[in-house]
């Protein structure tokens, strides 16, 4: 499903520069890019420098490269865009720098899901879709994406350099020769370059070939002649490794072979070919270590280039670039700098693009020096070239601009500046003897650097060290700032709020001098907002906001793409205009209504059994619970308010329906009736003792007064205004500079603030404050819904409480659609997304995956999800929604019409409206992330497993619980291990000390204490692997105990290797000898073989049994009770109307270390299967875990790197997790395909500010 979904992403992109696309008579050329591994610029038989013929190995032999190169042009200056491999072919692929796109950030700036940066075969399908596009042999992008995501038809997978290794270890790696026939993949990758030439010219299709050598990259590979020949040969002024040299000449024979297939298919005259290194070559054999790097080195294997592949001297970024083609000059010299992120916009050149390109490339078009080298010229964003390279011990910045180089030293804030013209060498430090020369261009290094955000020492981030809290209670930063690119909806502009009665101005411009006629002004603005409400163009805008009147804020910035992938929202004004005068407005708008449906007559009947109820005409409350205390008696009290408001509500929205359906008066009468003794209630009195009380009388005088607008007397009118106004106004009042600022504010988004849109509609031209209360709603749902749910689809806190937001997020969209046509359903991803976080967290039949508060109560989805499943795919005509319906349906035997939920909305806005078609199972994977809220769900249909995760970058805040990195454990969609307790009341001690603690979940104390509750309590999901055979995961809580607790770091590994074996993998470590307490629940019996560290339950016929292995000592505990107790002390009923008894019918398993230590590492590996338990796991003579048929292996001595790995018995698999990198190779449809996965960090991060 996930390449399904990447490639429709690319298609969208394509289609926009589709677009314009004139047609094109001639027809388009091949290209033809081969990209070699760390060969150097000297590493070749002819030289790139006809000015310096002598630069060239006297050693090696490549003549391919020199037929090519005699056929077209030479660059002396082609640069690669890093010194590395992975940050090169990144910035090749998507044309833009490697200090844009990132290197250790590449992960948390570039989701192929969410955003998509052109690419070169998206932009050659988009001039024209005949197009074919191939990438054959080294990938190496990391972060998880395919060449398919970014728009190839054809590629060898997610491959790096082990597909082209035979993975020896770093000792044997530079001297030791592999003789084989196949070197380095060589004929393998050349053979399906080949036959994809052969096929796309044979179908008469324009093709993009590219092909990345795994050579000459170490393992050194070599077939027995070639290495043998150059074991012969005398060492030449620079090289004499026979070995490097043999595998060279070995690669070289594959372009002769691709050099050969051009001429035989008779495509030269319209083919170009394009070839670089992706990085200078290794300086030495073996290499200097560390910061040894940047030492000057004599003759290296670059020679007369200083240094080599890792830094940004010459010789690390200076390469091999030839082009040649229809147009280009045999034989000839170009002395112009290029760089390898020039390809992509110069082969839409090429090809003939005639749309302006994203304002977010960095590189240009060298078609002019094609044509002519000495007079052609290259149109750059900036005159200069810029390299960073930001990693290890070795820090450091180059700056090439015309001949002079500046080199910027991090470490020791040392500036060397080089005149390459004259000293190629880079010999001779100029920077002291003309320190203006250096300060000019170390200033322009550093402005380039602050506007790309790009690392530097001493303010680079370090994540999470340096960021205390990602989603504060309050903003404290603005947003969108930092530089981000704006991928999904268009954005809206927040900062932190000054005090609760600051108004502020804002000024949003292109132009950062903010030219008044370039600028968009809005002034005045009494909350911490501001929607644009308009399509902003392409490229970089900035933005300040102040005080009223005030000083100017210092600038943020952001990034528009070419083309949005959502519409932005009209101006509130447009919703404004369009309400009508007359009444009814709210649940009405004239439209004819089915009076005759199922939804029709349940509701009528429910008005039916409501027409002998009477108003209380002076409310009380009571004391109905078993404890007194002012917390206890401050809740119930609130409990019974919430009940007079929402009875209330209740009753009028019963008759007021029911009117609209009959006409029948009766309902009139008794709706006004209700009307007016609410109206008679004291909005300061016990209503109002809860805000869902007070909004609950709200609405309910507001549908009143609309609905019967006609039939009420002026001082029905005048009594029913001058109580809504008290209400409307103290919410207005209260979240004007708190509600638009905070994190989270649950009641607001679950009722109130629908109430409060609703009654502002149904007062609007009667009450004059009720434009300003219509205008915040509108700005504050516009600009931050869904609250609680990011871009991914999930919701924060958890299955439950989603339930009480569902009316919001469907009805307010309605609104908003009703009145200005702009529906915000099909203009946001999360709706796109929600219906998958629905099917992964909470699937039909089964509890829920046991995140938040009460999810311990909601057995199955039941009729409320169903119907808005049904309501969402039947307005959106989303498939995945239409197919979770139809999965309730099914499994749970109900209908839509059992959901009292959207009943009217069903009778207004759906009518006849079909749900669309289902998806088949296969068009869902095994697992699925949501990074945004921090959640992972993983399941198995064979075993019927469901296997959870939640570390979430919002920590315990609201109805969000202390359970970063704890896991939960469901069998057929009942509870196996899973959170334990129960929520009696938000401040009940029960929830707090077990329930919402961190002890009440599958986690870890630490000094027998666990994490906060606020937050700044967070974790973060920076793994995730889905795979054929395997589910895989990462968290890290490293954060969510706070800095008292002396714990530095938590990640937990939930590995599972499908169908029906779970391995949970904990490395910990704290700045003291601490000790550690590792839990785990359940609802059925556990039991346990303390001398075997094994433990085991049952489960209807499945058995699960676990195997512990820990660094340390460990002791068990197991109980069957609560540590704090559970007291129904509210007297809460279940839907039966049976008093709730809270029983100890859970259990409750601890191991605790037996001694402390700063260090610890735990490993559980489960095996949930039929039949009854036994030991699940055996040990092999390797000392390696066997379960089933699968081998595991994890590191418990905590003196070394926490790793984890896992193969099939069968060699099918191999999994390796480690804390640089996770590594996937499994046989799928008899390929080898490889994941490689890095830690990809939350994506607020890029936009915090970092104050060290």
């Amino acid at each position: 499903m996930k390449k399904m979904l990447l490639l429709a992403g690319i298609a969208g992109l394509a289609s926009f520069y589709l677009s314009a696309r004139k047609p094109a008579t001639p027809p388009k050329p091949n290209f033809i890019f081969i990209l070699t591994d760390d060969q150097g610029w000297t590493s070749i038989s002819a030289a790139m420098d006809d000015r310096h013929p002598g630069f060239k190995s006297s050693y090696y032999e490549t003549p391919n490269i020199d037929r090519l190169g005699n056929s077209g042009m030479r660059f002396s200056r082609g640069y690669a865009p890093a010194a590395l491999c992975t940050p090169s072919r990144r910035s090749i692929q998507f044309g833009q720098s490697p200090i844009h796109t990132g290197d250790a950030t590449f992960a948390e700036r570039y989701d192929p899901r969410k955003q998509k940066w052109l690419t070169i075969p998206a932009l050659l399908k988009s001039i024209d879709p005949d197009y074919k596009a191939a990438h054959y042999g080294k990938w190496d992008l990391r972060a998880g994406i395919f060449p398919e995501d970014l728009g190839y038809d054809e590629s060898d997978g997610n491959t790096g350099n082990a597909n082209g290794d035979v993975m020896t270890d770093t000792k044997t790696k530079w001297d030791q020769v592999y003789i084989t026939k196949d070197p380095k993949r060589t004929g393998t990758v050349t053979d399906r370059a080949l036959s994809f030439m052969q096929r796309q010219t044979g179908a008469g299709h324009p093709f993009y070939l590219q092909v990345s050598y795994y050579a000459p990259h170490v393992d050194m590979q070599a077939t027995k002649e070639t290495f043998e020949k150059y074991q012969r040969k005398s060492k030449g002024g620079i090289h004499g490794i026979p070995g490097w040299g043999a595998m060279l000449e070995d690669m070289d024979k594959g372009l002769g072979r691709i050099l050969d297939m051009v001429e035989q298919l008779g495509i030269a005259d319209n083919t170009y070919i394009i070839f670089m290194s992706d990085n200078g070559g290794v300086p030495s054999f073996p290499p200097p270590s560390g910061k040894n790097k940047l030492a000057p080195a004599g003759k290296t294997n670059n020679y007369p280039l200083r240094g080599g592949k890792w830094v940004l001297y010459e010789g690390g970024i200076r390469v091999p670039f030839i082009i040649s083609g229809p147009g280009i000059r045999p034989g000839s010299y170009c002395h112009t700098p290029v760089l390898g992120y020039d390809i992509l916009p110069t082969l839409g050149d090429l090809a003939g693009n005639a749309n302006a390109l994203p304002d977010y490339l960095d590189g240009s078009s060298i078609k002019a020096l094609l044509m002519n080298p000495a007079q052609g010229t290259v149109q750059r964003k900036d005159e200069e070239l810029f390299f960073h390279r930001y990693e290890k011990s070795y820090e450091h910045t180059a700056i090439i601009d015309g001949n002079m180089k500046l080199v910027k030293l991090w470490r020791t804030n040392k500036v060397e500046m080089y005149d390459l013209e004259k000293d190629l060498e880079e010999a001779h430090d100029l920077a002291p003897a003309q320190p203006a020369k250096a300060a000019e261009l170390e200033r322009k290094l550093m402005r380039h650097l602050e506007q790309q955000q790009a690392e530097v020492l001493g303010i680079r981030k370090r994540f999470p060290e340096d960021y205390p809290v990602l989603h504060p209670r309050y903003r404290q930063w603005p947003s969108p700032a930092a530089d981000v690119l704006i991928t999904d909806v268009p954005p809206a502009l927040s900062w932190p709020a000054a005090g609760k009665n600051a108004h502020y101005d804002v000024r949003l411009s292109q132009d950062e001098n903010f030219a008044a006629t370039q600028t968009i002004h809005a002034e005045n603005i009494p909350w911490t907002l501001f929607n644009p409400h308009r399509t902003l163009a392409p490229g970089r805008w900035f933005w300040q906001y102040r005080e009223h009147k005030g000083k100017w804020s210092s600038t943020a910035t952001f990034r528009m793409p070419e083309k949005m992938p959502y519409a932005a929202s009209p101006p509130v004004e447009k919703l404004l205009s369009a309400i009508p005068r007359h009444h009814p407005r709210v649940l009405t708008d004239k439209k004819q209504l089915a009076t005759s449906s199922a939804d029709a007559t349940a509701i009528i009947r429910a008005a039916d059994k409501l027409m002998n109820a009477v108003p209380n005409e002076a409310p009380e409350l009571r004391h109905t619970g078993k404890k007194t205390g002012t917390y206890e008696d401050s809740k119930i009290k609130d409990s019974q308010s919430k009940s007079l408001g929402f009875g209330a509500m209740r009753h009028i929205t019963a008759y007021c329906q029911a009117y609209l359906l009959t006409k029948q008066q009766k309902y009139a009468t008794k709706a006004i009736q209700w009307a007016r003794a609410i109206s008679r209630w004291d909005p300061e009195g016990v209503t109002s003792l809860s805000d869902f009380g007070d909004a609950g009388c709200m609405l309910a005088m507001s549908l009143a007064y609309d609905t019967f607008n006609d039939q009420l007397s002026a001082q029905d009118k005048k009594a029913l205004l001058e109580n809504i106004r008290v209400r409307a106004a103290r919410f207005y009042h209260h979240w004007i500079n708190d509600v638009d600022a905070k994190v989270l504010s649950a009641h607001v988004w679950q009722y109130n603030l629908h109430f409060f849109m609703q009654t502002a509609l149904a007062t609007y031209g009667d009450l004059k404050e009720a434009r300003d209360w219509l205008t915040y709603a509108y700005e504050l749902w516009t600009s931050r819904s869904p609250i609680l749910g990011g871009t991914e689809g999930g919701w924060l806190e958890g299955a439950s409480y989603f339930r009480i937001n569902m009316e919001a997020l469907l009805e307010i969209p309605l609104i908003i659609k009703n009145y200005t046509g702009f529906d915000l359903l099909r203009n946001h991803p999360w709706y796109a997304n929600n219906p998958y976080w629905m099917m992964y967290s909470f699937p039909a039949g089964s509890f829920s995956d046991g995140f938040g508060d009460n999810v311990e109560t909601v057995p199955s989805p039941g009729a409320d999800y169903l119907a808005y499943a049904d309501a969402l795919a039947r307005l959106t005509g989303d498939r995945v929604a239409a197919t979770y319906a139809q999965k309730i349906e099914q499994t749970e035997k109900l209908q839509v019409t059992d959901a009292d939920m959207f009943r009217w909305l069903r009778l207004r806005y759906l009518g006849q409206t079909q749900r669309p078609p289902v998806l088949p199972d296969s068009a869902f994977g095994p697992a699925r992330v949501f990074s945004d809220i921090g959640v992972v769900d993983m399941h198995n249909p064979e075993s019927k497993l469901m296997v959870t995760m939640r570390a979430s970058p919002y920590g315990a805040y609201g109805h969000m619980l202390a359970d970063q990195n704890t896991f939960n454990i469901l069998h057929a969609g009942k509870r196996l291990f899973y959170m334990s307790g129960h929520k009696v009341a938000m401040s009940d001690r029960h929830r707090l000390e077990w329930y919402k603690a961190t002890v009440g979940h599958n986690g870890v104390l630490i000094d027998g204490k666990g994490q906060g509750f606020d937050s700044e309590s967070y974790g973060w999901i920076p793994r995730f692997v889905n795979g054929r055979q395997v589910s895989y995961a990462v968290g890290d809580a490293s954060m969510a105990y706070g800095s008292k607790s002396g714990l530095k770091k938590f990640r937990r590994h939930l590995l599972f290797l499908h169908p029906d074996v779970v391995i949970v993998y904990d490395d910990l470590e704290a700045d003291h000898p601490a000790s550690w307490d590792w839990y785990i629940h359940s609802m059925q019996s556990i039991a346990i073989d303390t001398s075997k560290d094994y433990f085991y339950c049952t489960l209807d016929d499945v058995s699960a049994a676990a195997s512990f292995f820990s660094s340390q000592p460990v002791q068990w505990a197991l109980a069957d009770t609560f540590a704090v107790p559970a007291e129904n002390w509210m007297q809460r009923r279940d839907s039966t109307g049976r008093l709730i008894a809270y029983e100890n019918d859970q259990w409750h398993l601890k191991a605790a270390t037996t001694r402390k230590a700063g260090k610890v590492r735990f490993l559980t590996v489960m095996k949930i299967h039929g039949g009854q338990p036994a030991l699940p796991v055996r040990i092999n003579e390797r000392n390696e875990i066997v379960i089933g048929n699968w081998t595991v292996k994890a590191a418990l001595n905590t003196g070394r790197p926490a790793v984890l790995q896992a193969s099939a018995n069968d060699g099918q698999f191999f999994f390796r997790s480690g804390d640089d990198v996770t590594r996937l190779r499994e046989r799928v449809n008899g390929q080898w395909v490889e994941t490689t996965t890095a830690d990809k960090l939350p994506e607020t991060v890029q936009q915090i500010p970092v104050n060290r």
